[in-house]
């Protein structure tokens, strides 16, 4: 299993919920196992630990119902954990993740898309290299 982490920042002037987080385009050979949250420091938009979730539950809680505080920056946002599972040897994509949530009393949606698509190639012996 991977994790991935991703920073959620607010910049709007009261907390937003979050109701909803799914991967965007996961390839056939990728499926979740699961969101979670924290505060604690760490990688931002990069793969992880191996692991789900990576280096102890204590540090994290679920993402659905995690409150992202107002005003908050990239050094104090909330960390969305993505948990993934390869199920079979090949070249897989995940090319973002889709955030839903209330604030003010509304309904909205962030597709996180700027990671630029993360590419898993297991058990190759050569892979495609983005932008190559």
């Amino acid at each position: 299993m991977i994790s991935y982490y991703l920073a959620m920042p607010n910049n709007g002037d009261g907390p937003a919920r979050i109701t909803g987080v799914s991967p965007i385009g996961l390839g056939a050979g990728l499926s979740e196992v699961g969101v979670v949250v924290s505060r604690a420091p760490m990688a931002s938009g990069s793969p992880g630990a191996i692991g789900f979730p990576p280096g102890g539950e204590q540090l994290y809680r679920p993402a659905v119902g995690a409150i992202i505080a107002a005003r908050s920056g990239l050094s104090t946002a909330l960390r969305i954990v993505l948990g993934l599972r390869v199920n079979r040897p090949g070249e897989w994509v995940m090319h973002g993740l889709r955030v839903t949530y209330t604030a003010g009393g509304l309904h909205d949606a962030a597709d996180i898309d700027e990671i630029g698509g993360v590419l898993y190639c297991v058990a190759r012996s050569s892979c495609t290299v983005p932008g190559s």
